[in-house]
């Protein structure tokens, strides 16, 4: 994710990302990137909203987007 600020930044886009802390990676190293995405979307100023949820959760996907007016581009990644 973070090496695709400069990008989204230049698009204009705005950014969601559903991410969940668990046991599939090292919380310790999950939070470190987390809060190295934070300052990086902070530098770059994007316009970003970090939901902690699992996308797995159906439901809590669905209210969020069904709370939201504008529409949305988004892409899920999940690296193996």
């Amino acid at each position: 994710m973070i090496s695709c600020c400069p990008t989204l930044k230049q698009l204009g886009e705005h950014v969601v990302e559903f991410d969940v802390v668990n046991d599939y990676y090292d919380p310790r190293i999950k939070e470190t990137r987390m809060e190295l995405l934070q300052n990086t979307v902070y530098e770059l100023q994007i316009d970003y909203v970090s939901i902690e949820k699992d996308l797995a959760d159906r439901d809590s996907v669905a209210v969020f987007f069904n709370e939201q007016e504008a529409c949305m581009k988004n892409r899920f990644i999940q690296a193996r």
